[in-house]
């Protein structure tokens, strides 16, 4: 697997997931029919969760991720001074 310039990326939405592992799959090289091969699943689910329309499972969510060689963080989420959040 190639080296990776992708550091540690915040995401707050599935638009935003989508274009990280969008990102990350260009970086390395890979069409989405490729991306699709590793994970048994036709190309187009792979169109469908890197723009972020449809429903994607967690399992398939999981199975993009560990194509990809990422891994999922979940931490506690920043508030601002007023206590207000995104969410």
């Amino acid at each position: 697997m190639q080296d990776r310039t992708t550091k540690d990326s915040l995401v707050v939405n599935a638009e935003q997931l989508g274009q990280t592992l969008r990102g990350v799959r260009r970086e390395l090289g890979w069409t989405q029919a490729e991306v699709g091969l590793r994970m048994g699943v036709p190309q187009k689910e792979i169109s469908k969760m890197e723009t972020g329309t449809g429903k994607t499972s967690v399992e398939r969510l999981f199975l993009l991720l560990s194509a990809l060689n990422l891994e999922l963080v979940i931490r506690p989420r920043d508030t601002d001074l007023d206590g207000n959040s995104e969410w």
